[in-house]
């Protein structure tokens, strides 16, 4: 955040890291959203709670777990299925759906002196 030419945006690997990138970016100073856009990942209850909320991808991560234990229940009979002519079930594929609050906005534009 120190740097010269700023990043216009930040993606935290989760709500805590960019709760962290938060807080650091108002130490310094900086207006969020209209300076720096912050995103998490994982739509925790504390990315409500934050001022300005956190803008963050819900990872559905109850629909997660049941596919998973599904899935290791299949694994675990596999063999048992195998000899059946059963196929296991394949990983679905989840897709995040981002929740946008109050930390992004659209980047700024800068236009070079000529």
């Amino acid at each position: 955040l120190a740097l010269r030419d700023r990043p216009t945006a930040i993606f935290g690997s989760n709500d805590e890291i960019a709760a962290g990138v938060l807080a650091a970016a108002k130490s310094s100073g900086m207006e969020v959203p209209f300076e720096l856009s912050i995103t998490g990942f994982e739509d925790s209850p504390f990315s409500r709670q934050s001022w300005p909320a956190l803008t963050t991808a819900n990872q559905a991560t109850e629909d997660i777990a049941r596919q998973a234990a599904l899935l290791l229940l299949a694994n675990l009979q596999a063999a048992d299925a195998s000899a059946q002519g059963i196929k296991a079930p394949k990983n679905p594929g989840f897709s995040p759906v981002l929740v946008v609050r109050g930390s992004t906005a659209p980047a700024r534009i800068t236009v070079a002196a000529s």
